[in-house]
């Protein structure tokens, strides 16, 4: 599995785009569509290297079609104190449109390589979320996406990759563009409240959050384009 999984998700934009956001699930899908068997991540979670942090392979597991979650999997922290439960699922329901980044992370004893989708498909990925469900952390990940990730030479892609993203998740006579600003509104009423996520930062602001979510309305189709 290990360049069949590329990784994806808030935790992942923590470990290589610097997110200040925190999150416990790591996220990854499977490159080629492919389905991933529970034993192999099972056995990937028992070999000697994995059991230096894992505590014990998971009991629980939910398997589905076109996914597979490890719901809770006790961790020893690298601080060396405690232990911590993080979260682990890899779906495989299309294949990815770009080739994954092979990306560093920096762990406290050395570096880490491993392949991470690539950040054009995360952030079209994230819209989807994003008018799916509207959360605050949706909104705060596109806002990092828009300032931070995205270069210029990536934003002409994503029209294109916003509209595969959206196929079989909307109807054909839905108006896009009016569950968009829906979701935006969602938003605005939640935003800065206390608990709504967990961020090693200060909240920004809500103007600048806004213009980064109007220029990704920008690149979202106003019906479902196949």
């Amino acid at each position: 599995m290990r360049t069949g999984i590329a990784y994806k998700g808030g935790a992942i934009m923590r470990l290589v785009d610097n997110s200040p956001r925190l999150s416990r699930d790591l996220d990854g899908a499977a490159v080629s569509g492919m389905a991933i068997r529970r034993r192999w991540v099972e056995q990937a979670l028992s070999t000697p290297a994995a059991r230096r942090i894992i505590l014990g392979v998971p009991r629980i597991v939910n398997e589905n079609p076109t996914s597979l979650v490890f719901p809770v999997i006790e961790c020893r922290s690298l601080s060396g104190r405690g232990k911590i439960s993080l979260s682990l699922s890899i779906n495989w329901d299309d294949p990815l449109l770009e080739v994954p980044e092979l990306r560093d992370i920096q762990l406290p004893k050395g570096v880490a390589s491993i392949p991470v989708v690539h950040r054009r498909e995360r952030a079209a990925e994230k819209v989807r979320a994003f008018m799916m469900r509207g959360e605050v952390s949706d909104a705060f990940d596109l806002y990092q996406y828009g300032a931070h990730i995205l270069t210029a030479e990536d934003w002409p892609a994503l029209p294109r990759l916003i509209s595969r993203k959206l196929l079989g998740r909307f109807q054909e006579q839905d108006d896009l563009h009016r569950l968009f600003d829906e979701m935006v509104a969602q938003v605005k009423e939640f935003w800065g409240r206390p608990g709504s996520m967990v961020i090693a930062a200060d909240v920004p602001g809500w103007p600048p959050v806004l213009q980064q979510l109007k220029q990704f309305k920008a690149n979202v189709p106003p019906t479902v384009q196949r």
